[in-house]
């Protein structure tokens, strides 16, 4: 994937109350005031084309697509070699193709978000 390369500088003066309203909101949001700016920004200049996504979910969201793949993969495995499950391998396949377009989404905003 190609990294853009950030080269221009925009600074910007707030009062102690907007700089830790700023603070906070980046923060919990799991990202940094100046990305946080940087992606508003372009947010809105781009007529919302960029969305600002909280990076603390987005993080815990990949992590439990990745867990819940984990455990597909392993019912699978038990459907393939004949084992009883509870689960038609339909249902199994339902189940993947599930997970893989949540994960084909959450990894769209991931990119996004860079």
């Amino acid at each position: 994937m190609h990294r853009r390369t950030l080269t221009k500088q925009i600074m910007v003066r707030l009062s102690e109350a907007d700089y830790a309203a700023v603070v906070r909101h980046a923060e919990e949001g799991g990202t940094q005031p100046a990305v946080l700016g940087r992606d508003l920004m372009i947010a809105t200049v781009r007529g919302g084309e960029r969305s600002v996504i909280n990076q603390a979910d987005l993080r815990d969201l990949l992590a439990e697509l990745g867990r819940q793949g984990n455990n597909i993969n392993q019912i699978a495995r038990r459907v393939n070699s004949g084992e009883a499950v509870g689960l038609s391998a339909e249902k199994v396949e339902a189940l993947v193709e599930t997970h893989r377009e949540l994960l084909t989404t959450a990894l769209s905003l991931a990119r996004k978000s860079r």
